[in-house]
């Protein structure tokens, strides 16, 4: 069956992106020619999806002439904004999105938004939507995958294996993931206020932890967890294979987070200024609610009931 070409602009965070992995896999085997257009850092990322990828730059200007590019014209919107619709719409190109207001005339088709979805299941609407506009005889899933499916880059998992046995870590390990990008709605912090009091009392227990932080997060995360040893310089798809390896990975509702829920690892996402109904690492575990953090002792239970301590 000949595929048909599919821009999709992906969404601006990490989280986000491989959130939709689900619905691009959906898209795929339906018949798409996946497009996919976004930061930079998609390239370490989605290496291994089977789509093509490009860079999307910030001016709309620019934007519009990298997507003009593209001799296709079915177009994909994963994000919310005006300016998203509005670079599409400058470059001729047909968009399904869900509905906005003052952007519903630069879409081809919408449709409205559901409250109280989950972000997997957000995406995965919109992206049907598209299967049915464009092909509409193309089968799609009765239901979606209860598992997110990141495939990882054999050469990164080498490398990794090589930064293990540099840095003297052996199984079992947990890694931290404390650091969590921008605030939450009402400028709620999104960074769990216990991280020193866990990692002082996963010491004393004798188990190893590790942290991965990027490189603007390595001096705050030395201090907010001062007992956990450093790993640093990785990039994204290292730092999924890294996920991987650990028996257990614990992270502020975060773009680590759902990386890690995406290659299998098992998950224990922190939550108090998001929400979980929306954000859950899918097919993974979380404590904790918006608006009440858990605190020290009922992670350090959850942690030791999910490792069979």
């Amino acid at each position: 069956m000949h595929s048909i070409p599919l821009i999709v602009r992906l969404p601006n965070w990490v989280g986000d992106v491989v959130m939709t992995l689900p619905s691009l896999q959906a898209l795929k085997s339906a018949g798409f020619d996946l497009q996919l257009y976004g930061q930079k850092w998609i390239f370490d990322l989605l290496q291994s999806l089977p789509a093509k990828l490009f860079y999307l730059p910030k001016s709309i200007r620019l934007a519009r002439n990298e997507i003009s590019k593209n001799l296709a014209t079915n177009t994909l919107l994963f994000t919310n904004s005006f300016s998203s619709a509005l670079i599409t719409y400058l470059a001729k190109k047909k968009a399904v999105s869900y509905k906005n207001t003052i952007r519903n005339v630069l879409l081809y088709r919408s449709i409205d938004k559901e409250r109280h979805l989950h972000e997997v299941e957000y995406f995965w609407k919109i992206a049907k939507l598209a299967a049915l506009t464009w092909l509409p005889d193309a089968s799609w899933p009765t239901s979606i995958p209860k598992s997110i499916h990141l495939p990882l880059n054999p050469i990164s998992e080498l490398k990794v294996e090589e930064r293990l046995k540099r840095d003297n870590i052996t199984d079992p390990f947990i890694i931290f993931c404390p650091s969590a990008t921008g605030a939450a709605k009402q400028g709620a912090y999104k960074i769990w206020p216990h991280w020193r009091e866990l990692s002082e009392q996963i010491n004393q227990l004798g188990m190893t932890s590790i942290m991965c932080p990027g490189p603007l997060e390595e001096a705050y995360c030395k201090q907010l967890l001062p007992k956990t040893k450093l790993v640093a310089g990785l990039n994204l798809s290292e730092l999924a294979a890294m996920l991987k390896r650990a028996s257990l990975v614990v992270s502020n509702d975060s773009g680590p987070m759902h990386i890690a829920t995406a290659v299998g690892a098992t998950v224990l996402g922190i939550f108090g200024s998001t929400n979980p109904i929306r954000t859950a690492p899918w097919g993974g575990s979380y404590i904790g609610e918006l608006g009440k953090w858990p605190s020290s002792h009922l992670v350090l239970a959850q942690i030791a009931k999910m490792l069979n301590l």
